[in-house]
Parts: structure tokens; sequence; C-alpha cells
């Protein structure tokens, strides 16, 4: 196995690991809404769960997109200096 091929399937890991790490976060934000839905939503009580599931639910989602859209548009070159 090449130096590249290393690389190449170290990157891949960590982008697994980062992807695995972020869909459990974002399981926990929707469990928080979802349990303040179902348990507290009728009294209007625990109002402190619906921004913190929001927030745990939506910055996973938005920081995927970010560097989704930043290693789309960023160039590459074949060239190594």
């Amino acid at each position: 196995m090449g130096s590249s091929e290393k690389e190449t399937k170290a990157k891949t890991m960590k982008g697994l690991i980062a992807f695995c790490g972020s869909f459990l976060i974002t399981m926990v934000g929707g469990f928080v809404l979802l349990l303040w839905e179902i348990k507290y939503h009728p009294s209007n009580s625990q109002l402190w769960m619906v921004p913190f599931g929001l927030i745990m639910f939506l910055t996973p989602v938005l920081a995927c997109l970010a560097v989704f859209i930043s290693d789309a548009f960023t160039p590459t070159n074949s060239q190594h200096a």
C-alpha cells in the first residue's frame, strides 16, 4: 500500500468518525425535542429543552453543509510543491 493510499484511508476514517459523531449529536437533539413535545409541551414547562434541542439538532447539519460546500469549491492542485 502506497503513501497516498494510506493518507486517503486515514482521511476516509476520520470523515467516517466525524459523520458518526455528528449523527449521534443530531439524534440526541432530536430526542430532546421529542421528549419535550411528548412530556412537557402540554404544560409549557421545561422550555430550556427547546433551544437546547434545536442547537444540538441543527449545528452538526450546518457544520457538515459548510464543510461540504467548502470542499466542493476548493480547487485541487494535483502537483505537489
